[in-house]
C-alpha cells in the first residue's frame, strides 16, 4: 500500500511540475507578445528533421526590423504537415534589442507547447490526487468503522486477481465474501480492499472472516484482514 501511495505522489507531483512549467511558458510569452515590436515577414523555407518514423517541418522566416536590419530565424515549432508554406507572409514579433529573439505571431506558434504541458499536467494531477484523496477518505471512514461500526461474519466465496490494470507492475487481488447485513437483514456480498499481494495462501474458500459496517450506511463497511502477513 505505502508504495501504491509513492506512485500516486509521484503522479501528483510530476503533474504539478508539468502545470508550473507551462504557467511559466504562458506568462513568458504574454510578456514577450505585450513587449514585442509588430511586423511582418516571410517563409523563406521549411526546415525537414526526422522525428520518429516521419518527417517535421520548421518554417525558416525572414524579416526586416523597424531600423532596416534583415534577421532570419527558425521557428522553434516543428509540424507534419506544415503549418505554413514555402513564400507565405506571417505576422512577426521581435524584440527591439534583441531582433534575433522573434517568433511568428499565431496562437500555435506561442502556445501549443504551453497548452499541451497543460494537458498532461492536468492528467498526471488527475492520475495523482483524485486517487490519493479517495485513499485519505478511505482511511477515515476505515477509522471511523473500527472504533463504532457494527460486526458480523461472512464466509469466503472468491479470490479475485484483479488484472485489469497495474500499479508499479502489479495488479491487486480482492477477496469476496457472502454473509448477512445486520442492518437490514439482507444477504449480500462483500468485497475486500485492494490486496497487493497474493493471499491465496493464507485464505481458503469457505473461511469466516469478520465484516465491520458503517454505524449508518449499511453499504459502506469494511473486511477486517489483519490475519494476513504484513507484506
Amino acid at each position: 500500500m505505502k508504495q501504491v501511495k509513492i506512485t500516486f505522489l509521484i503522479f501528483a507531483i510530476v503533474g504539478i511540475i508539468f502545470s508550473g512549467i507551462a504557467g511559466q511558458m504562458v506568462y513568458k510569452d504574454y510578456t514577450f507578445k505585450k513587449t514585442a515590436l509588430h511586423t511582418t515577414g516571410e517563409v523563406i523555407d521549411l526546415i525537414k528533421k526526422k522525428s520518429d518514423n516521419s518527417y517535421v517541418y520548421a518554417p525558416q522566416v525572414s524579416f526586416q526590423t523597424n531600423t532596416g536590419e534583415q534577421i532570419t530565424f527558425k521557428s522553434n515549432m516543428s509540424t507534419n504537415p506544415p503549418a505554413f508554406s514555402k513564400g507565405e507572409i506571417v505576422n512577426i514579433l521581435y524584440e527591439e534589442h534583441n531582433p534575433k529573439h522573434a517568433q511568428i505571431d499565431s496562437f500555435s506558434m506561442l502556445y501549443i507547447i504551453p497548452l499541451s504541458l497543460v494537458g498532461m499536467g492536468i492528467i498526471f494531477s488527475l492520475l495523482g490526487i483524485v486517487p490519493l484523496f479517495l485513499l485519505y477518505n478511505r482511511k477515515k471512514q476505515i477509522k471511523l468503522i473500527k472504533q463504532s461500526g457494527i460486526t458480523t461474519t461472512a464466509q469466503i466465496t472468491e479470490i479475485e486477481h484483479v488484472t485489469t490494470y497495474k500499479i508499479n507492475k502489479k495488479s491487486p487481488y480482492r477477496i469476496y465474501a457472502k454473509g448477512t447485513n445486520p442492518m437490514n437483514g439482507t444477504e449480500m456480498i462483500f468485497r475486500s480492499d485492494s490486496i497487493w499481494f497474493d493471499p491465496t495462501s493464507s485464505v481458503q474458500i469457505g473461511q469466516e472472516v469478520q465484516i465491520l459496517l458503517h454505524p449508518q450506511k449499511a453499504k459502506v463497511y469494511y473486511m477486517d484482514l489483519s490475519f494476513l502477513p504484513n507484506k
